[in-house]
Order: structure tokens, then C-alpha cells, then sequence
């Protein structure tokens, strides 16, 4: 994935809707071995994006969540980031003890749990990051 700036924003690229401004992009180490452990709330349209990975782990979180897993889709100079939704996983509870993976994914974004729901989110739906 190219460089991306410390938080972005995602919109539906049929739609048009903005779903959020205010995705931060965990890009350091230990940014994403943190995530959003030992956080019991989240602000509405708030979530976590981790390039480059296609697996997380619900290990001392203490909030559901819903897992998004993208595949990026071939990108053209100048262009803006699309990603497909290749998943989703709704709800997942915490200390859930196996990773949650999808293969076919190049990156995971993390949501409040139901968030996924209120976007109206699918497999096969395109994202566009910026």
C-alpha cells in the first residue's frame, strides 16, 4: 500500500457516502500489536486500519468489534487507494482465542462493533482511502 497519512478517510465508491474521517492508520510496530487493547469505548464512525496485515487477535480487548478484511485493488499512479471488502466478521467478542484471518485480504480495518452494519457493509463492496 502506498504511504498513507496518520488518519484517512473511507467512502463508498458507488455511493459516495463518507463513512468516516476518522480512520487512524496503524503504521509502527507497536501501534499495531497494541490496536485497541485495554479500550472498553469507541466514538461512533471511529476505527483502526492495518496496512499490509490480514489477521488480528482479540487478545485483553475488552469491546467487540467488527473486523473488516480489504483487498487492495491494482493501483494507477495518481490514483486514489480502492479497496474491496474480500469479509467481514460482525461482532467478534473479546479474548476470542483463534485469529481472525482472511488469506485473500491485504489489510484489516477494525470498527466499533455494529458500525460494519450501519454502513450497510458486504463482501465485494469497494472502498476508496484517502
Amino acid at each position: 500500500m502506498r504511504q498513507l497519512p496518520d488518519q484517512v478517510g473511507i467512502k463508498g465508491l458507488s455511493s459516495g457516502r463518507i463513512y468516516s474521517d476518522q480512520i487512524r492508520v496503524a503504521k509502527r510496530y507497536s501501534e499495531r500489536l497494541r490496536g485497541w487493547m485495554g479500550r472498553r469505548r469507541f466514538a461512533p464512525g471511529e476505527g483502526l486500519l492495518f496496512p499490509d496485515c490480514n489477521s488480528v487477535h482479540m487478545y485483553f480487548m475488552f469491546a467487540s468489534i467488527d473486523v473488516v478484511f480489504l483487498k487492495e485493488a491494482p493501483a494507477t499512479a495518481g490514483a486514489p487507494i480502492i479497496l474491496e471488502v474480500s469479509s467481514l466478521r460482525r461482532m467478534v467478542r473479546p479474548w476470542r482465542f483463534l485469529p481472525l484471518a482472511d488469506w485473500k485480504a491485504t489489510h484489516t480495518l477494525e470498527l466499533p462493533a455494529g458500525e460494519s452494519v450501519a454502513w450497510d457493509l458486504k463482501a465485494g463492496d469497494m472502498l476508496c482511502i484517502g
